[in-house]
């Protein structure tokens, strides 16, 4: 499992995490949903190492804390919410990279079928930054993939930890990289992302953790979790479960199909 008990961190001097405790099974997609500012992508980083904490937090039984970066880098790979790249490369050393960070090495072959799997099939000679957002994205995506290309490796579970991995995306791939986040998942990794979509949040995660002020609300399955009280409390506005306005045009994405 991805666990985190009494989870606190410190950020220029501000509480963002108070006593956090997190849960995740491998075989599930776990999102991590809430208001903005509610500490969201800081519990991501603290769960793969990228801040400093105090509490436990553990990658099948690996100590985040204590563990090297190798041990960590062999076992989660992320996508963070904003990926800056400062020099000139092409799409496939973008991809190269996570896959050289992980267990598999050299070799083009998973890099291309890393690209493939999120329809950036040919892409690969393409400058990086000739891309579009969207495309920039499912490229970082195609990196955290290539890293634990495996969902079960020799360890155990690998994880593939997403902040936001839809954000600029139309929707059609939205349903393609939860697809894919929900394969990896059933072919028994484990997935943890943080999400603004509650309604794909629903469709494709099997449990939530609501997160509001720094502290877990609740956590548990779908169900469970989104309710009109949780979620009203959470945003503080109210909300209501499966209710749609009168004469209000809305789209419905758990009827469409990748």
């Amino acid at each position: 499992m991805l666990k985190a008990q009494d989870l606190t961190v410190l950020l220029g001097g501000r509480e963002i995490l108070r006593g956090v405790d997190f849960a995740a099974k491998p075989g599930e997609i776990t999102a991590i949903v809430g208001p903005n500012g509610s500490g969201k992508t800081t519990l991501l980083r603290a769960l793969t190492g990228d801040v400093g904490f105090s509490g436990d937090a553990r990658i099948e039984g690996l100590d985040v804390a204590r563990a090297k970066p190798w041990e960590l880098a062999a076992r989660r790979s992320v996508l963070s919410q904003f990926t800056g790249v400062a020099f000139p490369f092409t799409v496939a050393e973008i991809v190269h990279i996570g896959q050289s960070a992980g267990v598999r090495g050299a070799g083009s072959e998973l890099t291309e079928r890393a690209l493939a799997r999120v329809g950036l099939s040919g892409f690969g000679p393409r400058p990086y930054h000739d891309l579009s957002g969207g495309e920039q994205q499912r490229t970082q995506l195609a990196r955290a993939l290539a890293q634990v290309w495996d969902p079960v490796g020799g360890d155990g579970p690998n994880w593939l930890i997403l902040d936001e991995p839809v954000a600029s995306l139309d929707i059609a791939h939205q349903l393609e990289v939860m697809t894919l986040a929900r394969d990896f998942a059933r072919a028994g990794g484990g997935v943890v992302a943080v999400m603004h979509d509650l309604n794909l949040t629903a469709m494709f995660a099997q449990s939530v953790a609501l997160l509001a002020l720094g502290e877990i609300v609740t956590q548990g399955p779908v169900d469970d979790v989104f309710t009109d009280q949780n979620l009203s409390r959470a945003y503080a506005c109210s909300l209501r479960v499966n209710t749609v306005p009168p004469a209000a045009t809305y789209i419905l994405p758990h009827a469409a199909r990748a």
